[in-house]
């Protein structure tokens, strides 16, 4: 916070003993215009920080100082990781866009640890938005959202294909009756959702799914299987 000009003295060492390699780096060897890094002055303290840091060399090229300024930008780093979750993310749901379950889906695939790949959606949705109207139509996608994030764990991939299509990508191996057991508890209870008068209505789920413990296999594959 304070703008005026100080020198510290032996300040390598000082920020060799307090500060992480990165940061050290960016201090006093600059290779990049700037860095943004976090900072922990003390514990559960953290804060980002932008270093701006030039070296000064003298008639031989050997470096003698370093100049520069440090600026805190947790506002900024802030507004920019929200804008790339939101970009992942389904702008209705809040669950992951079709892009980004691609991508994360693939690599599992690829790897062999995905143990099934589900495809579910609501059944006669346009009926939904015909008579409830479509606000009452997100609602029922947004509480769809909400049943199959319950339904899963928090580490499992799910997305909103598009529509009233959704996704789900199960990270490592699951039991074939309890994967069963979880797509049987879906399509019987199906989801509830208000109307435009604030009537529950449910509408019911379908779900196509394939096992692949330990299978690798591309996404577009699995996808059509």
């Amino acid at each position: 916070e304070d703008r005026s000009h100080y020198i510290i003295h032996h300040a390598h060492a000082l920020i060799a003993e307090k500060s992480d390699p990165e940061l050290l780096d960016a201090l006093t060897s600059p290779s990049k215009p700037f860095s943004e890094l976090q900072y922990e002055p003390d514990p559960g303290d953290a804060h980002w920080i932008r270093i701006v840091s030039h070296l000064v060399t003298n008639d031989e090229g050997r470096p003698i100082s370093v100049i520069g300024k440090i600026t805190r930008v947790d506002e900024e780093v802030r507004e920019k990781m929200d804008l790339s979750d939101r970009a992942r993310h389904d702008g209705l749901t809040g669950l992951l866009n079709w892009a980004t379950f691609c991508e994360q889906a693939e690599k599992l695939l690829e790897s062999g640890t995905c143990g099934a790949m589900l495809v579910i959606d609501t059944d006669d949705f346009k009926s939904v938005n015909d008579t409830y109207g479509h606000l009452a139509g997100d609602a029922a996608l947004r509480q769809t959202a909400t049943v199959l994030r319950n339904a899963f764990r928090s580490h499992d991939l799910i997305d909103r294909l598009g529509g009233d299509e959704f996704a789900v990508c199960i990270d490592g191996p699951i039991d074939h009756d309890q994967l069963a057991e979880r797509c049987a508890r879906l399509v019987g209870h199906g989801v509830t959702f208000d109307d435009q008068h604030g009537v529950e209505r449910t509408i019911t789920l379908s779900i196509g799914g394939v096992q692949l413990a330990g299978i690798t296999i591309p996404y577009r594959d699995a996808y059509q299987q």
